[in-house]
């Protein structure tokens, strides 16, 4: 996940500012992880649910990223609360597997 991670900040550090794609590569690679995690065909979205991802511009390409072990690990944490709240919200949608969502917190309910 890392280095597909880099390749996409890369790519969105290469386009413009103004760019409406400077984001695309970004939303693929999301794409990407959720289908891996049993979610496929997402489609959609917009720049405002984008997690924060923390990464240096003046680093060399392919090794912008700071602290890449914590963004591995809190990347897999959000793709599994991603799915198990759309797996409680939406149990119409099936998942290629089962989570196991114990000890999840739900957003379901919060205002």
């Amino acid at each position: 996940m890392i280095r597909d991670l880099e390749t996409a900040i890369d790519g969105l550090l290469s386009r413009p500012a103004t760019s409406t794609l400077r984001l695309q590569d970004l939303a693929d690679l999301l794409k990407s992880l959720l289908d891996r995690a049993g979610l496929p065909g997402v489609r959609g979205g917009s720049s405002g649910e984008l997690s924060v991802i923390r990464f240096d511009s003046r680093r060399a390409a392919g090794e912008r990223l700071v602290d890449p072990g914590r963004v591995e690990r809190e990347g897999a944490e959000f793709i599994r609360a991603l799915l198990c709240e759309l797996q409680l919200r939406e149990p119409a949608v099936e998942l290629r597997q089962r989570l196991d969502c114990t000890g999840q917190n739900s957003l379901a309910g919060r205002a």
